[in-house]
């Protein structure tokens, strides 16, 4: 009898450090992923803006801060405004949760879709 509740408080207490030890690792993760998308859209914005103090104007699309280049003069080897785009297997731009960035070429603005983080 002994033995039988000392397998159960072994199976309940292993039970509680597996939960810990996953939900730790979830918030870990998520804090991690927060991180970096503040990095990813500072990133975005001063792309946006170099490419509007070059060209005059907003990009028509993210992707068009991919694919032009820039050089600040003649000596100078070509520069994309965006060397490293955060896309996803389909070639869109996603932020960290793998949610689509928004972007307003009128504004110039981009955000973060997911949920909590649309005010960032």
């Amino acid at each position: 009898m002994v033995k039988h509740w000392q397998q159960v408080a072994l199976a309940v207490v292993s039970l509680m450090v597996i939960g810990l030890v996953a939900g730790t690792t979830h918030f870990e993760r998520r804090v991690e992923k927060q991180k970096v998308l503040f990095y990813q859209l500072q990133l975005l914005r001063t792309s946006v803006q170099l490419f509007k103090v070059i060209h005059h104007r907003n990009p028509h699309s993210l992707e068009e801060l991919v694919k032009i280049e820039y050089r600040f003069t003649e000596h100078e080897m070509p520069r994309k405004f965006l060397e490293f785009p955060p896309y996803n297997f389909e070639g869109k731009f996603v932020d960290p949760f793998g949610t689509l960035y928004s972007y307003d070429a009128k504004t110039g603005q981009i955000k973060s879709l997911s949920k909590g983080f649309q005010y960032w």
